[in-house]
């Protein structure tokens, strides 16, 4: 068997760009599995299986392709894993010899020749990094890292798999209850690792699938990061006022105000792409009704008589990326009501090369564990800044408490705000560009610019009159 990156260039576009292709080879059959890169064959290194770096976001890409790779191995690599032991003995026992474990290795310490994973000799820890080496994402890697420390500073190596059980997950359960009491989010990130650890271990055959482990209800409800349309409009009236205070935004508290309103107009896009983002990834150009045939919910007359939206053209601000989960590349047109003030400040002084958020510097060549520091340090920062904005502004106008915000809200936002106009979901699937959604890859036909356009003007128009 032989996995290998290559450059289909059968499945050519008009373009002159070919997908970029995961292939297996094995008993003379050929898999592809598609990357979603399309590149130009001068821009691809067939001895290396990368992109060259003549190539644009050629590390992302590269970064991509590798998830990718990285992904479908190790899932050949866990078959081989938990079917290998199952299979020998039938294996051996069928080629018709009646001891078959006197032609395997047998050891002085292991005479029956017994796998010491059905054993369950496998500890807590090898179940981690099990799980670890079966993720993609280079990001989730890390996140079980940590999770492997604490549970090596708290219980060693752990139960061996067999003697995972109730009595050592209420044990765990109290230990995360007491070294993170002030911190729900944390707690609920350990249990959430454990709980995918328990699973991966009864998929893998590792941990007896009889077993039922218990978890505290309160720690497997998902986090609550839904804004009410109250919340959305004191957002979006406190970063009016405070663009009306600071309009060079010299403050950061503005500025991560601004973020937050420009991460919902861009639709909801998560932290790390919104870094990503480049100067030259911006287009700010008039965007032309074409379809002869507008759905209502694109052409409402109390809409335009509200906010007397532009019945053939709008203003807008394109952009083209690729989603850093998916690899999958989105175009998003975003309409500069209320925005296009704060987006020519961010980008004043730039060159084209640099990135419109001062999140990463362009001359420096980062490691993906020092892009990851970066980017959390990042954000956590400007968090701080949206929620101390937030706080002055509630405490100006007596509007009480201000639970704390987060910038992960804003897909929320952008979600909640596109279903109340009556949005169709397949498109709202296809805008926010969902991972695991059946819409996103079913949907019924690709969004046209001029109906991004529109609804991102009709949102944007609600907050800014």
């Amino acid at each position: 068997m032989v996995i290998s990156k290559e450059l289909y260039k059968k499945a050519q576009r008009p373009d002159g760009s070919c997908p970029v292709t995961i292939c297996v080879y094995h008993n003379g059959k050929t898999r592809r599995i598609n990357t979603s890169i399309y590149i130009m064959e001068s821009s691809w290194n067939p001895y290396d299986g990368t992109i060259k770096a003549i190539a644009i976001d050629y590390k992302l890409k590269n970064e991509i392709i590798e998830s990718s790779y990285r992904r479908i191995s190790g899932k050949i690599q866990m078959m081989i894993d938990t079917l290998l032991d199952e299979k020998l003995d039938d294996l051996l026992a069928d080629s018709g010899y009646h001891d078959a474990s006197r032609f395997l290795n047998i050891s002085e310490n292991n005479p029956d020749n017994v796998s010491k994973e059905k054993e369950g000799e496998v500890c807590f820890l090898d179940l981690i990094d099990k799980k670890a080496a079966s993720s993609v994402s280079h990001n989730t890697r890390r996140g079980y890292e940590g999770f492997r420390r604490y549970i090596e500073k708290r219980f060693g190596c752990g139960p061996m798999a067999n003697h995972i059980n109730q009595d050592f997950t209420n044990q765990f359960v109290a230990a995360i209850d007491l070294d993170y009491k002030d911190s729900e989010s944390m707690r609920r990130y350990m249990i959430s690792r454990y709980n995918a650890i328990v699973n991966f271990g009864r998929d893998s055959g590792l941990i007896p699938k009889r077993l039922k482990i218990a978890l505290p209800p309160y720690c497997l409800l998902p986090a609550n990061r839904n804004l009410s349309g109250e919340e959305i409009c004191n957002v979006f009236s406190a970063f009016v006022e405070a663009m009306s205070f600071d309009p060079d935004i010299k403050k950061k508290e503005t500025e991560a105000l601004g973020i937050f309103v420009l991460d919902i107009a861009f639709q909801g896009l998560a932290p790390v792409d919104l870094a990503n983002l480049k100067v030259k990834s911006l287009n700010f150009t008039v965007i032309h009704a074409t379809d002869k045939n507008p759905r209502r919910y694109l052409e409402d007359e109390e809409y335009r008589k509200m906010y007397d939206a532009p019945q053939n053209q709008i203003r807008a601000v394109t952009l083209s990326t690729t989603r850093k989960k998916t690899g999958r590349p989105v175009q998003i047109v975003a309409s500069t009501v209320g925005i296009e003030r704060f987006i020519r400040n961010l980008t004043v002084g730039k060159n084209m090369e640099d990135y419109l958020l001062s999140c990463f510097d362009p001359t420096f060549d980062y490691s993906p564990s020092q892009r990851q520091n970066r980017l959390a340090n990042y954000f956590n920062m400007m968090a701080r800044n949206l929620n101390k904005a937030l706080g002055k502004y509630y405490q100006r106008h007596n509007l009480g408490e201000c639970r704390r915000v987060t910038f992960y809200f804003a897909r929320h936002a952008f979600c909640n705000l596109v279903d109340s106009m009556d949005v169709p979901r397949h498109i709202i699937q296809n805008m926010v560009g969902h991972r695991s959604s059946v819409l996103e890859t079913s949907y019924l036909r690709p969004i046209s610019l001029w109906e991004q356009a529109k609804i991102s003007h009709t949102l944007l128009s609600r907050y800014f009159v």
